[in-house]
């Protein structure tokens, strides 16, 4: 008798164990194909399909949903590139925002504010430098001259959005060009 209670408590832990066991692989296989998914869509809608520049981009926490910030870290970049961040570049910034496309309520506009809050740092140029790799090897040369001047027009405005003393001089300051020769290089030119 005491053998038969044994067998069936063992029996029970192995099932419990086994049930357990399979809810977590199932668990993990539904992560993988949610993310999966959540890099087709990705692609899809930044027209790269380079799984390093996907992946790289997925790991830093950009999502289907906040993308669209990416490609106004050029701006940001340029209006940190003294040291502070005026209220006319962050002006010039939030109307780039808005001919993008970005709604206020959406997570890309949340997270371009907490980039116009604090600087960012370098690190997320050298995202955005990634990303525009994955650009360059995707799309035919005419689509990449139009981000290209895009891209620096943007910048420029921004950069020019402080103008010198008293509205006179050079409204582009030295870390600005720096900023936007970075740019330009990454862009291939």
């Amino acid at each position: 008798m005491d053998r038969k209670i044994l067998n069936d408590r063992r029996k029970s832990l192995e099932e419990s164990f086994f049930q357990k066991h399979d809810r977590k692989l199932l668990d993990e296989l539904r992560d993988k194909a949610r993310a999966r998914k959540e890099k087709e869509a990705l692609a899809i809608a930044m027209k790269i399909t380079n799984d390093d520049v996907l992946d790289e981009l997925m790991k830093s926490g950009f999502t289907l949903e906040t993308y669209e910030a990416l490609t106004l870290i050029p701006l940001v970049e340029v209006a940190w590139a003294d040291g502070r961040l005026t209220k006319d570049e962050r002006q010039a910034i939030l109307e780039a925002a808005m001919e993008t496309g970005i709604d206020p309520l959406e997570p890309s506009y949340a997270l371009l504010m907490k980039w116009m809050e604090e600087d960012p740092g370098d690190e997320l140029l050298e995202l955005w430098e990634n990303y525009v790799r994955g650009l360059r090897s995707e799309l035919p040369e005419p689509a990449m001259a139009a981000v290209r001047d895009e891209v620096l027009r943007r910048s420029r405005e921004v950069a020019e959005a402080t103008r010198g003393l008293f509205g006179f001089g050079n409204r582009i300051n030295k870390a600005e060009r720096k900023s936007i020769a970075r740019m330009e290089k990454a862009l291939g030119l």
